[in-house]
């Protein structure tokens, strides 16, 4: 291996100067290279030096830290340090990471954080390469979308893609079956696929800060999940399916689930084809398909019961939204939300529920249970 060493001037030789009084620090690792802090802006010159006259414990450095300059590129002298399995170059000017990047096959860990890195500042076979990696973060970068490089990478364990601009998921997740960690805070999604609940190995989920309105059914398929932050978002209510989870931790404070939740929701005229289905369905006349065409038979099949145990009647498209306050986790309540067959089925409440419809924006608790459910709202945005 050949390189041509710069010429030391009096800032390199500052350079090294405190690279060898940090070097009997009581903190350092062996296996460890640490650049972090020192103004490499020169990456042709002090940082290749640098990673140069490390050369000859290449087989030893299996951690290196280059955070905290001000590097644009990462020079391919870098690519010979093939046993390091922890890279941490977060907090430089980096627009683009270098296909010799691939290169360090034996890299877990790569922490590239605050940086300039876009939609397309990775290499198309990051993914295929480095496949042994367990940990990413790439967060407080300009990400639009979700790096399709990761989703190739079947070892990863954790994720962290925060304080982005990431606006759209993918809907393939069948190769991040041991992922754990997912952060997405401070992004811009409105919502997420259904697909999301390909993540079978998922404790923990970040989503705040977002622009999140509602969230899938299928995220109750999580069952290992045990933290789910939502705080910062636009929800006003959580799928009803969520109670099949036994978090530890759920953060729901900045949405307007105070606010909203009594406010009149919208509720469309049934169809004559809704109505005809639900006299079929609720008289329980007898169908199949000798008597109806396949498309027939499968929406009334489609039907879903009124939230209403008094009411036996059914609903298709047209329903009324339902908020009901839930116990959660035996922490606090939430509202869920379910429906109802139309405006006028009210039901009772007898579990501090709160029905809105069209014609109805108010709730029709007690003052003193309404009361009781804003004391318990407010333990809601804390949590």
């Amino acid at each position: 291996m050949n390189f041509d060493i710069p010429t030391t001037s009096s800032s390199t030789f500052d350079f090294f100067e405190y690279k060898r009084s940090r070097s009997n620090s009581p903190n350092n690792e062996p296996d460890m290279l640490d650049l972090s802090y020192l103004d490499l802006e020169n990456c042709e010159s002090n940082l290749s030096y640098a990673l140069q006259a490390n050369l000859d414990s290449v087989q030893s450095i299996t951690k290196i830290l280059l955070n905290n300059n001000l590097i644009n590129q990462i020079p391919p002298i870098l690519s010979y340090f093939s046993h390091v399995e922890t890279l941490d170059i977060s907090s430089n000017f980096l627009k683009v990471l270098s296909q010799d990047i691939c290169r360090l096959t034996n890299l877990k860990n790569l922490i590239c954080r605050d940086n300039q890195l876009e939609d397309n500042s990775l290499p198309k076979d990051l993914g295929s390469k480095l496949v042994n990696l367990e940990v990413v973060n790439f967060s407080g970068n300009l990400f639009t979308q979700f790096p399709y490089q990761l989703l190739e990478i079947k070892n990863l364990k954790e994720i962290y893609l925060g304080s982005n601009k990431i606006n759209g998921m993918p809907r393939n997740y069948e190769m991040l079956q041991r992922l754990e960690v997912l952060y997405l805070g401070g992004n811009q999604l409105k919502s997420l696929p259904d697909e999301i609940n390909q993540l079978r190995s998922l404790t923990s989920l970040n989503l705040s800060n977002n622009l999140l309105t509602a969230l899938p059914n299928s995220l109750a398929r999580l069952r290992n999940m045990k933290t789910l932050a939502l705080h910062g978002n636009n929800l006003t209510h959580l799928p009803v399916e969520l109670v099949k989870l036994n978090l530890y931790e759920l953060s729901l404070r900045n949405n307007p689930l105070v606010s909203r939740f009594a406010k009149e929701f919208s509720y469309n005229v049934p169809s004559l084809l809704e109505l005809s289905g639900r006299i079929i369905k609720s008289k329980n006349v007898h169908y199949n398909l000798n008597i109806l065409p396949i498309h027939l038979v499968n929406y009334l099949n489609s039907a879903q019961c009124c939230l209403n145990p008094k009411c036996k009647g059914v609903y298709f498209t047209s329903k009324v939204e339902h908020i009901k306050f839930v116990d959660f986790c035996g922490k606090f309540r939430v509202p869920l939300m379910q429906y109802l067959c139309s405006s006028t089925c009210n039901e009772k409440i007898t579990n501090r529920t709160i029905t809105t419809s069209s014609s109805s924006s108010g709730s029709d608790m007690s003052d003193t249970d309404d009361q009781y459910e804003n004391k318990l709202l407010k333990k809601i945005l804390i949590g």
